[in-house]
């Protein structure tokens, strides 16, 4: 499995071994190789008239992890979102979006926080 081959499990999932920003376990839940450096696998925000989307591509097999789109006003206080599915890609990823209306808001942030116990 990818997290025994690639470290992740304690420490090792909070660790960025590519210093690409992105951590093991971000890594593992957006399909991307902790050895390389590959910000195509990074989540895109786009605009749509007074809504912000977040699209982004996950691991279906992740299991025991929770993966939560989030926004906030000032990247202090964060509001979680609910990611909706989109399509299916192959046997193992699938596409999300998570959206937020941004009617009377200044500026808005977002982003995609993955935890496990």
């Amino acid at each position: 499995m990818w997290t025994a081959a690639n470290l992740i499990g304690g420490a090792a999932a909070d660790a960025d071994n590519d210093q690409d920003g992105m951590r093991n376990l971000m890594e593992f839940v957006l399909v991307a190789n902790p050895s390389l450096g590959d910000p195509q696998r990074l989540p895109v925000a786009t605009r749509s008239g007074n809504t912000m989307h977040l699209d982004y591509r996950l691991r279906t097999n992740a299991s025991g992890i929770t993966v939560t789109p989030q926004w906030s006003e000032d990247m202090v206080t964060w509001y979680d979102l609910t990611g909706q599915f989109v399509s299916t890609v192959d046997a193992v990823t699938a596409n999300h979006r998570a959206s937020v209306d941004t009617t009377g808001k200044g500026r808005v942030f977002m982003r995609l926080r993955a935890s496990m116990p």
